[in-house]
């Protein structure tokens, strides 16, 4: 199980929005996810839609969707709800 108080909210900079993850491109896949690490193992887009980058290719294929997560909105921004079970080993057990 994750830890609820490592994760942080996420405060996306003012005219900002998240990727909408429904019918996305398998060009935005294969040519903006799949081929960097973007810092991540996992690039979660709009409806937590979370998506396998170079940095996480241990875990899956890079551009390919790895989970749905839950995401909670609040005036602080965004924050991913903490993983159960066997998604949690995507930050440690």
């Amino acid at each position: 199980r994750t830890d609820p108080s490592w994760i942080p909210w996420c405060r996306l900079p003012r005219g900002w929005n998240l990727v909408p993850g429904e019918g996305l491109d398998d060009s935005v896949k294969e040519k903006v996810i799949a081929p960097f690490d973007w810092g991540t193992h996992l690039l979660v887009l709009e409806k937590g839609m979370a998506y396998a980058t170079q940095g996480g290719k241990e875990r899956g294929k890079p551009g390919t969707l790895q989970m749905l997560w839950e995401m909670e909105r609040g005036p602080q921004g965004i924050k991913l709800q903490s993983l159960k079970a066997t998604h949690s080993y995507w930050h440690g057990k």
